[in-house]
């Protein structure tokens, strides 16, 4: 009788939906003074600048490679105080607190390397790159504009930057799509960040257990919702 009653109260058992994600407020990231008119003088030793003139463009662009990324990788920072802000958010989405943190901190040490994906990396829409882990590179020309930067800490993949001409519909000409990767410790994907500085700006962060969340803006409401969905792999 006693497993009759259990049978039953167990059809009752209604699992909880998951919890709505909280918004995350604009701006994400720090992109201001990452593009530029032609720069006079050079620039600091310590910087990355590609210069180049878009088609359709009258003037030179300067795009700083390292303040688009240490712009992107503040919202490393942001992503981790926006998981802070739910409590058991963090430990849902990755097995060992402090992820970010460990990304944020290859960051730091990533120097630019005159390397490509030895095989053509796919992207979406034209710009956005979907690496789930870094792939084997092999050596590029230097003086490369358009396509893939790459940026390595202690010798491994840290960031990639893939940077694309406007979409041809875009009222700006002038204005770059840029797309960029931070790769963890063990050289998988753990941000995806998506800036047309002539549209909007997307972003997803790679949990573990094969699930991510796409950030994506709302202008009306200045936010950005976060959305969990499976992953890709």
């Amino acid at each position: 009788m006693s497993s009759l009653l259990a049978l039953a109260f167990s059809s009752l058992v209604v699992v909880a939906p998951a919890r709505p994600l909280a918004d995350l407020p604009v701006p994400l990231g720090r992109l201001t003074d990452v593009l530029a008119g032609p720069i006079e003088g050079g620039v600091h030793n310590s910087e990355t600048v590609i210069e180049y003139q878009p088609e359709g463009c009258e003037h030179t662009i300067s795009l700083n490679l390292t303040r688009l990324i240490a712009g992107a990788a503040f919202s490393l920072q942001q992503l981790q105080d926006w998981m802070g802000r739910t409590d058991g958010l963090e430990r849902s989405l990755f097995v060992k607190a402090g992820r970010l943190g460990t990304v944020a901190e290859r960051v730091v040490r990533a120097v630019h390397v005159d390397q490509k994906a030895c095989k053509a990396s796919k992207v979406a829409d034209g710009f956005k790159l979907e690496l789930q882990s870094s792939p084997k590179l092999c050596q590029a020309p230097p003086g490369r504009t358009l396509g893939e930067h790459w940026f390595l800490a202690d010798g491994q993949p840290s960031a990639v930057v893939q940077i694309a001409a406007p979409a041809p519909e875009s009222k700006g000409q002038c204005l770059p799509r840029v797309s960029v990767i931070f790769f963890d410790d063990r050289q998988a994907a753990r941000l995806r960040y998506h800036a047309d500085f002539g549209g909007r700006l997307s972003a997803t962060l790679v949990a573990d257990r094969c699930q991510d969340i796409d950030f994506s803006l709302d202008q009306e409401a200045q936010v950005f919702h976060a959305l969990r969905r499976g992953c890709k792999r």
